[in-house]
């Protein structure tokens, strides 16, 4: 089906994620650990070298796709799980995750910042500085505010 497909990325400011399938049919996710982002990163750009020479910010542009099976083979942890009608999936601050529709749905996203965020999303803005990347939101005025 065209656009049933979500490619590998992580939730902008390492953020967590909230999904919910309202009805409809299954939604099929793949995720990483947060722990093993930088693994699954150097597994991207082993496999797809001319792609990131060309873009070096691939990974934030949610166009990537790399089976799971070549992940694996590559030593990054991959876990699957099947969303039906009426479940939550929630990700993990620098979880990657991928994943497609298996037919028509309807599903709806938040992201959220729990108290236990605050240092995930320190991590993000200092690796935002390095790789000179734009934040979407002020960590100074949630703090402050």
């Amino acid at each position: 089906m065209c656009f049933s497909s979500f490619c590998w990325h992580v939730e902008d400011h390492h953020l967590y994620s909230l999904n919910y399938l309202h009805w409809g049919d299954p939604k099929i996710w793949y995720g990483i650990p947060g722990t093993h982002a930088s693994a699954l990163e150097a597994a991207m750009r082993k496999h797809l070298p001319g792609l990131f020479d060309e873009q070096p910010g691939l990974l934030h542009e949610l166009v990537t796709q790399l089976s799971p099976s070549v992940l694996k083979s590559e030593g990054v942890p991959v876990y699957r799980v099947v969303q039906h009608s009426g479940e939550f999936v929630l990700t993990f601050p620098r979880a990657y995750h991928a994943g497609f529709n298996c037919g028509f749905n309807c599903a709806e996203a938040v992201n959220v910042a729990p108290i236990d965020w605050l240092e995930h999303g320190q991590c993000a803005v200092e690796l935002y500085s390095k790789q000179n990347r734009k934040t979407s939101l002020s960590h100074d005025k949630l703090l402050l505010k």
